[in-house]
C-alpha cells in the first residue's frame, strides 16, 4: 500500500498563468486609462484585476480542496499526520469559483460600456444587452469575426453562469462537484427531470445551425451534454433567438461549468478589441463597427 504524506501545496501551473495574463492586461488598461484619461478603460482595468485575484485564488483553493476530498475517500493511503480536515476547504473553492463567475460577468459590462461610450452609444442600465445587440447585428454581415465568436461564447459561458450559479439559482438545480486537469473545482448543475424538454430545445438549436443529432426515443444526461457542447462549440453561429433557446435549456437540465481558460481567452478577445476601439467623437478616428 502507498502511503502518502504531507506535501506543500502547488498552486494549479495554467491558473496561475491565467491570472498572470489578467493582471498584465489590467494594469496596461489601468495605466492607459489614466494617460489619456478614460474613466471606463480605468474601470475595465479594475474589474480585471479583481477577475486576477479570483483566478489566482482559484489556483490554490481547488488543488486544496481536491487534495482534502481525496484524503477523505481514501483515507488508507494518507499518513495520521498529513493534517487535519477543514470543513471549509471545499466551500472556500467554491466561493472561488463563484467570485470568478461574478468578477467575470462585470468585466462583461465594464467591457461593453467602454466600446459603447467610444462609439457614442448610451449603454443604459444593461451595457451587455446593448453591446450584444449590436454584436448580433454585425453578424448578420460577418459571422466569422473572432469578436462576434467570443462575445456570443461568453454570452453563455459566463453570464448564463451567473445567473445559474450565482443571481438566480433554482431549487431544481442539484449541484454536483468535481476536479479539472487544471486544478479547477468544477461546479456543475444537474436536473435529470428537465433532460427530455431540454434535449428537445437543443435539438431546435442543432437544427438552425446545421448540427445532426441522433434520434433517441429515451433521453438521458449523456444524451443532453455531448449535444449541447457541440452546440457550444459554435456559439458564434448563434443568433440571440437561438441562445435564448439555450438558456432555456439551462434552466430545464442544469448548466455544465466551462474550462476557465476558454473563458478567459474569450474575455480577452473582448478587451483587446475594446481598447483598440476608436472613440467616434475623435478627430482622427475612423468609426468602425464591433467586429473590427
Amino acid at each position: 500500500m502507498v502511503v502518502l504524506g504531507t506535501t506543500p501545496l502547488v498552486p494549479a501551473p495554467r491558473l496561475v498563468g491565467l491570472a498572470d495574463r489578467l493582471e498584465s492586461a489590467a494594469r496596461e488598461a489601468a495605466q492607459e486609462g489614466l494617460d489619456q484619461p478614460d474613466r471606463d478603460l480605468r474601470r475595465v482595468g479594475g474589474s480585471l484585476a479583481m477577475l486576477s485575484i479570483a483566478v489566482r485564488r482559484m489556483s490554490e483553493s481547488g488543488p486544496r480542496a481536491h487534495g482534502q476530498s481525496l484524503r477523505h475517500a481514501f483515507p488508507e493511503h494518507f499518513e495520521q499526520s498529513s493534517g487535519e480536515v477543514d470543513a471549509l476547504t471545499g466551500h472556500r473553492a467554491h466561493l472561488d469559483v463563484i467570485s470568478f463567475l461574478a468578477v467575470g460577468d462585470m468585466v462583461l459590462d465594464d467591457v461593453a460600456t467602454l466600446v459603447l461610450g467610444r462609439d457614442d452609444v448610451p449603454a443604459g442600465d444593461y451595457p451587455w444587452r446593448t453591446y450584444m445587440g449590436r454584436i448580433d447585428v454585425a453578424a448578420t454581415t460577418d459571422l466569422t469575426s473572432p469578436i462576434v465568436r467570443s462575445a456570443r461564447t461568453l454570452d453563455l459561458l459566463l453570464r448564463e453562469a451567473r445567473n445559474r450559479l450565482v443571481a438566480h439559482r433554482l431549487a431544481h438545480h442539484v449541484p454536483m462537484f468535481a476536479w479539472a486537469s487544471d486544478g479547477t473545482q468544477e461546479v456543475d448543475l444537474v436536473d435529470p427531470a428537465g433532460v427530455v424538454k431540454a434535449y428537445g430545445l437543443l435539438v431546435d438549436v442543432a437544427g438552425r445551425i446545421g448540427i445532426a443529432h441522433p434520434v433517441v426515443e429515451e433521453v438521458t444526461p449523456s444524451d443532453y451534454y455531448p449535444l449541447l457542447r457541440r452546440i457550444i462549440a459554435r456559439a458564434g453561429e448563434l443568433d440571440g433567438e437561438s441562445r435564448g433557446i439555450v438558456r432555456r435549456a439551462f434552466k430545464e437540465a442544469g448548466y455544465g461549468f466551462a474550462a476557465p481558460a476558454r473563458i478567459v481567452d474569450a474575455v480577452m478577445a473582448l478587451v483587446r478589441d475594446a481598447r483598440a476601439h476608436p472613440a467616434a467623437s475623435a478627430p482622427d478616428a475612423v468609426t468602425t463597427d464591433l467586429t473590427t
